[in-house]
C-alpha cells in the first residue's frame, strides 16, 4: 500500500525486512505471502520474493527520512496483523523496528491502530467476495 512511496534501494531494503517478519513466528502463512506478492507488485520492482532483498543484512539507515520509515513501519505491521495471529516473535521484531526509527509511542499506536484496521479490512473484503485479495 505504501511501497511507492520508497526508493528502489530502500523498496529492496523493505523486502529483506518483510521477509525477516514473516519468517519471525516460523511460521509462513498464505496471507502474509500473498500480501508481500502484492506489494512486490505496487513496487515496480522486477523478480521473485526469494530474489529480492533475501539473504541481506540490511541497513535500516537506508531509510532515512520520516516517509520511508513510517511507511515501511505500517507495512511490516500490515504483515505481522494480516494473518490474525500476531505472535510475540513478530511484535517483538516490530517493536525493535520501531525503536530503531526513532518513532514515539503517539507515532507507534496510530501505526498499530491503522495496521490492524487495513489489516480486517482487506480480511472483511476477503470474506464478503469468497476468497483472498
Amino acid at each position: 500500500m505504501f511501497v511507492h512511496r520508497l526508493t528502489e534501494p530502500q523498496k529492496r531494503a523493505f523486502f529483506g525486512l518483510a521477509s525477516e517478519m514473516i519468517a519471525a513466528d516460523l511460521e509462513i502463512a498464505d496471507r502474509e505471502m500473498n500480501y508481500l506478492r502484492r506489494l512486490l507488485d505496487e513496487s515496480g520492482l522486477d523478480g521473485e520474493l526469494d530474489e529480492i532483498g533475501g539473504d541481506v543484512d540490511i541497513d535500516r539507515s537506508i531509510f532515512d527520512d520520516r516517509e520511508a520509515r513510517l511507511a515501511v513501519t505500517v507495512e511490516i505491521l500490515i504483515i505481522a496483523a494480516i494473518d490474525g495471529d500476531l505472535h510475540r516473535d513478530e511484535a517483538s521484531f516490530a517493536n525493535a523496528l520501531i525503536y530503531d526509527f526513532g518513532i514515539n509511542e503517539t507515532e507507534r499506536r496510530k501505526l498499530v491502530q491503522v495496521a490492524g484496521n487495513i489489516s480486517s479490512a482487506m480480511t472483511g473484503v476477503e470474506q464478503l467476495i469468497g476468497g483472498e485479495i
